[in-house]
């Protein structure tokens, strides 16, 4: 889990995306982190809701309901179309935001698609048995 929270401090924005449920303690965790100050956002079909953050009902491939550049980091669970969520959390990172992204498998895929929308350097680090996370740039 640390992997995916590295990139949230205390009074950021955060965007939390996956189209299925997610470990909570994964939220309570960034929420913990951003503090009173910040805002974590959950965005999916069926977001979770909770006290700590912020559930947005949406398909993340075809548009995320925020203004651009609001979030100062991302993560992304197990995303479907991966190339077309990755378009739309390019737009809501501030510029040099923080995305990670949890694949499985190898990763070269997704890596290709983080660079394709213009996400800056994607590298890989192991996260363990849930897969790979992916860690990139905003532009």
């Amino acid at each position: 889990m640390r992997a995916l929270s590295d990139g949230a401090g205390a009074g950021f924005t955060g965007l939390v995306v996956s189209p299925r449920a997610v470990d909570q303690a994964l939220l309570v965790a960034l929420a913990g982190l951003v503090g009173p100050s910040g805002l974590v956002l959950h965005a999916g079909p069926r977001p979770a809701r909770g006290e700590g953050w912020r559930a947005l009902r949406c398909d993340p491939a075809a548009g995320i309901p925020v203004r651009s550049h609001i979030a100062d980091f991302a993560v992304v669970i197990g995303a479907v179309g991966l190339g077309d969520v990755a378009a739309e959390v390019r737009r809501v990172l501030a510029p040099r935001g923080d995305a990670r992204v949890l694949v499985a498998g190898a990763g070269a895929a997704a890596i290709e698609a983080l660079a394709d929308v213009g996400l800056i350097a994607p590298r890989r680090l192991d996260a363990g048995a849930d897969g790979i996370v992916l860690v990139a740039r905003g532009p």
